[in-house]
């Protein structure tokens, strides 16, 4: 680093930025467990449409490959399917266009009968306020999540659009992986770049294709389960492989931690991850 470089610090808010004493972390053996399964048969279940579809089906086709297929439940009363599909165009990624009229219990049954391994919930943004719309959403995290599971089958991963941020510990409590509010995730993002101009291009990079990625690995190939040490150790095992470790997600209950003290005692399982920059 040269005099008037700058550092990119991840925190919950400017003041709690705290540049700490240098650590000398310990020497681990990072193992060789990092190559994702990309090849495997994917489905993935689009729940609902909106203007915001033709671009989640764009974003998919620019991260996915051949082998996955992207089916769209749609409702014929609201949407013709028809034009869902003339809506977008698709290099890598197989489409099907499905309707299913009903209750949101419904919808999840009319797909029970295949195996998905994602479900991703639009807001619905025509003919019902954000309220209802939240609602229905809901209804619909609730009813796939009571499917039954298959034997040897991976639990489904869920993901929401909700349309009102206070309704957000109602997601949380259907059961839901994750999910976004596309307003609130706009206000939160234009009120960062107001403060600090230059992190438009940090946000380009993490959210282009071509720049950085964050994923999670199994801590186990940090070297970092078998002892007790500290975060800073898990950051330089990730160094070391041109990573950078930004937290852990606990295998138990799914707590993540994002920059956690360096200098703190830590001790990861086996099925625990590492969140990383790579």
């Amino acid at each position: 680093l040269a005099v008037g470089d700058q550092l990119i610090g991840i925190a919950s808010d400017d003041s709690t930025f705290v540049v700490g004493q240098a650590i000398q972390p310990q020497e681990l053996e990072v193992k060789n467990r990092l190559v994702d399964d990309g090849n495997a048969d994917r489905r993935i279940i689009l729940v609902g449409w909106s203007q915001l579809g033709p671009r989640v089906v764009a974003e998919l086709d620019e991260f996915l490959g051949p082998e996955t297929t992207v089916e769209i439940i749609v409702d014929p009363a609201i949407h013709d399917p028809i034009e869902v599909r003339q809506s977008f165009e698709t290099q890598t990624i197989a489409i099907e266009v499905h309707t299913v009229s009903g209750r949101p219990e419904q919808i999840a049954q009319a797909v029970a009968s295949r195996t998905f391994h994602e479900v991703i919930v639009l807001g619905r943004r025509i003919g019902m306020s954000a309220e209802e719309a939240d609602a229905a959403t809901l209804l619909t995290l609730m009813s796939f999540n009571q499917l039954p599971q298959r034997d040897g089958a991976e639990r489904v991963r869920i993901v929401a659009e909700l349309l009102e941020q206070r309704h957000a510990p109602l997601a949380m409590a259907t059961g839901a992986d994750d999910f976004i509010v596309s307003d609130e995730l706009t206000s939160l993002m234009m009120a960062q770049l107001s403060e600090h101009g230059a992190l438009d291009r940090v946000f380009r990079i993490l959210f282009d294709r071509g720049g950085a990625t964050i994923q999670m690995f199994p801590a186990a190939s940090y070297g970092v389960t078998t002892r007790t040490g500290t975060f800073a150790d898990v950051v330089a095992a990730a160094t070391a492989i041109n990573q950078c470790a930004i937290g852990y997600r606990r295998h138990e209950d799914g707590e993540v931690v994002v920059n956690p003290a360096k200098n703190a005692p830590l001790r990861l399982d086996d099925l625990d991850a590492v969140v990383v920059l790579r």
